[in-house]
């Protein structure tokens, strides 16, 4: 390995930590007696740790940013690289200890879940390019699924936190978290031409319901917060790309009738038989993604399993 370990972002430091947590595993097997390798990965292993609790965790905001050398201080932007170093089994002391602030940490994920139509967005910036709104990638999604069960059940059993009344989900947000006021968030769009959904206040949270949020599953009487978030981002996931592949033509014979023309003509999919694309919209759960240097790829064969993707322990 020849990166430079301080020109990583925290998505890399995670990966690489995890990466050498299970090569100090991965050397004591197989019939393999190597311990001095096995010792180095694992040390290594943990001043990496070290280094991303005390460099990237920001313990007032709950959250992980990438350092900026050159400032020599934590970038303020938020993204979906918060949970990266959960998923890899990093955790800070502060989670481990209160249900709070374990929430505070996935309190983005409630508000994504409550505000928009589809899953976790990159970022909450509307730039135009591939890694930022309305961009949800699936891979993001299965980071955070890991990262919300890599709590002990000791914090995560408690009821989903709610709101005050006439307050949106943004108010359960940790003060600073997401770098941007509730007003700068990105607008949840009305069908066709209708404008936009409340910026603020319980109107907000257009998609809220009893228990759970739309097409976020049913709720689950004693579900804790965590198992609550991890089910409605579930079926909110497969929503998205059931939706998305449905009106761009999909249809199965017998049992889900293709849309009409004049539908398909919506997505200019009338020719088409379903696609499944490689990241899909926040705000729109029958649409791809947008934006960015190239045209959003579809129909791109699946190279391994969610289960073949081991997290070390």
């Amino acid at each position: 390995m020849t990166a430079n370990v301080s020109d990583m972002d925290d998505t890399q430091k995670a990966a690489l930590y995890a990466e050498l947590a299970s090569g100090a595993e991965s050397a004591n097997l197989y019939g393999r007696d190597d311990h001095e390798t096995a010792s180095a990965h694992r040390q290594a292993a943990a001043a990496l740790h070290a280094a991303i609790l005390d460099l990237l965790w920001d313990p007032a905001k709950l959250a992980f940013y990438d350092y900026n050398l050159d400032t020599r201080s934590r970038n303020n932007l938020f993204s979906a690289a918060n949970f990266y170093p959960l998923w890899s089994g990093i955790i800070p002391p502060e989670l481990l200890s209160s249900s709070e602030k374990a929430f505070g940490h996935f309190s983005s994920l409630n508000l994504a879940l409550n505000r928009y139509n589809g899953t976790f967005p990159s970022t909450f910036i509307v730039s135009g390019q591939q890694w930022d709104a309305p961009n949800a990638w699936p891979p993001h999604q299965y980071i955070i699924l890991q990262a919300l069960r890599a709590l002990p059940s000791n914090v995560t059993s408690g009821a989903l936190p709610t709101p005050p009344s006439g307050h949106s989900t943004f108010n359960l947000i940790p003060e600073g978290q997401l770098g941007l006021d509730e007003s700068q968030l990105p607008s949840q769009p009305l069908n066709g031409d209708e404008g936009f959904w409340s910026m603020s206040g319980r109107a907000a949270d257009i998609n809220r319901l009893n228990g759970t949020v739309l097409n976020g599953g049913n709720a689950t009487d004693g579900e804790g917060w965590a198992k609550a978030l991890e089910r409605q981002l579930a079926n909110r996931y497969i929503a998205s790309a059931f939706c998305s592949w449905r009106a761009t033509g999909g249809s199965i014979d017998g049992v889900l009738p293709r849309l009409s023309p004049e539908e398909l003509n919506v997505t200019q999919s009338v020719n088409n038989t379903g696609n499944m694309f490689e990241k899909f919209s926040n705000v729109d759960i029958d649409s791809a993604g947008r934006g960015g240097e190239y045209t959003v790829q579809v129909n791109i064969p699946l190279l391994c399993q969610p289960s073949d993707v081991e997290r070390p322990n």
